[in-house]
Order: C-alpha cells, then sequence, then structure tokens
C-alpha cells in the first residue's frame, strides 16, 4: 500500500507534524507501506523573487501545478497535512483522501482579517470547500470541529478530533537542567517563568496573557519572567 502525504512550503510547525506523522507510520507499519512525501513546486516563485508577480506564480504554482502534481502522486491513501493546502482535495479522489485541520475557517478569518487580505481569503474558501469533500477530517481540538461544524454542519460524520501527540524528545527536565537553563536566562530559583510560543495574531487571544500578566505580578509573592518566543508583538500588544 502506498501512503502520500502533501506537505506545505516548509513551514516549520507543518513540517515538524510531517516528520512525527511520517515517522510513527513507518514504526507502526514497517515495509508493509511505502510513504511518499509531496511538497509544491516553486519554481516560478523563486525565479521572481519579491515582486508582486511572485504572488500570481504563488496562487498559480500552489493552487493549480500543486494540484496537478498531486493528482498524479496520490496513492492509495492521501494525508494532506495542513487544512491550508486543502485545495488539494478537488485533485485527489476524495475517498482514499484524509486532512489535518489545525483550525481556522473561513468565516472565522474573515472576521479578524477582512478585506486586505480578500485574495488569500478566496483561496482559503477555496480550500476548505476541499476540505469537506474528504473521507475524513482531523481535527486538534473539541473547539475546532466545533467551529468547523458551525460552517459546515453536513460535514459531521467525517470530522474527528486527534489531539496532537507529544514527540519522544519531549520530557521532563532534570534539576540539573532547570538549574542551567535559570542560570542561561540569569534567572534566580525564586522567579516564576511563564513561557509562550506562539504568533501574535487575532486568534492567539495573546492580549488576555497580558492582562493576566498584571492580575499575576499582584498575586505572586515572587519575581516573574514572562517569555515570548514567536511572532513579534503588534504595537498594541506592546
Amino acid at each position: 500500500m502506498k501512503v502520500t502525504v502533501f506537505t506545505g512550503l516548509g513551514e516549520l510547525s507543518v513540517e515538524i507534524i510531517m516528520q512525527q506523522f511520517v515517522s510513527a507510520l513507518r514504526r507502526a507499519t514497517g515495509d508493509g507501506v511505502q510513504v511518499d512525501i509531496c511538497r509544491p513546486p516553486r519554481l516560478g516563485r523563486h525565479l521572481l523573487g519579491k515582486t508582486r508577480l511572485s504572488r500570481v506564480a504563488f496562487y498559480f504554482e500552489i493552487g493549480l501545478l500543486y494540484g496537478l502534481l498531486a493528482r498524479r502522486k496520490q496513492g492509495d491513501v492521501n494525508h494532506v497535512i495542513d487544512n491550508q493546502y486543502a485545495h488539494l482535495v478537488h485533485f485527489l479522489d476524495p475517498w482514499r483522501t484524509v486532512v489535518t485541520s489545525h483550525g481556522g475557517t473561513p468565516g472565522a478569518f474573515h472576521r479578524l482579517l477582512g478585506s486586505p487580505y480578500r485574495i488569500h481569503l478566496r483561496f482559503f474558501d477555496w480550500a476548505m470547500r476541499g476540505l469537506v469533500k474528504a473521507r475524513y477530517t482531523f481535527v486538534v481540538s473539541a473547539w475546532s470541529k466545533r467551529e468547523l461544524l458551525a460552517e459546515y454542519p453536513a460535514a459531521a460524520e467525517r470530522v474527528l478530533v486527534m489531539h496532537p501527540g507529544v514527540a519522544s524528545y519531549f520530557r521532563p527536565p532534570s534539576v540539573g537542567e532547570r538549574q542551567a537553563a535559570r542560570r542561561s536566562l540569569g534567572v534566580d530559583d525564586d522567579t516564576t517563568i511563564l513561557l509562550h510560543i506562539g504568533h501574535s495574531g487575532p486568534r492567539k487571544n495573546v492580549e488576555v496573557i497580558l492582562k493576566a500578566l498584571d492580575t499575576l505580578r499582584h498575586r505572586l509573592d515572587r519575581g516573574l519572567l514572562f517569555l515570548h518566543v514567536g511572532q513579534e508583538f503588534t504595537p498594541a500588544q506592546e
């Protein structure tokens, strides 16, 4: 049996998910399954650089050429690893295709992003219409399922909650590792560290975290260090 995994443009989070999924699949099936990884073409955007035409090339390559490539590369089972590429379902056999959705719907993004992103949102609309055609859609939380079915109730029987797994290299640190990490940050043992990883877009609700920090500062009888790793804060968040 051949499983074809359709991934994206090298986004770090998507690549990690894809690599972990492929490794787990190979461990579980041994030599019984052939796993192929398919990536979108990027020749036009590479040649055009950061010009207006590169945006046209993006939609041409991702929307059409990647779809045609997917049709040729599809396996006995197809797995689109990220819902922003779910338009590929239009080119694949939906009955043997599954999609992992990491959250977000056209309605939600239209409300958050508005007209400056109207072209991208139209593309996303098209992708989500592909997603609900797939045999199964895996979503990462019960909230994501409710959000998706609010806009696509007909897909209820084909949407399954599959919580993200934890890679083997994540484990509780030893006392020595904790102390070494604190020393590298210049933080003493009496300081509470709060870590936030992610981008700063509206869906992440960073503002609530920042408001909570003020409450924590007044309730804790010790120092507090807030570490944010990811996209820079917006001016309002700053």
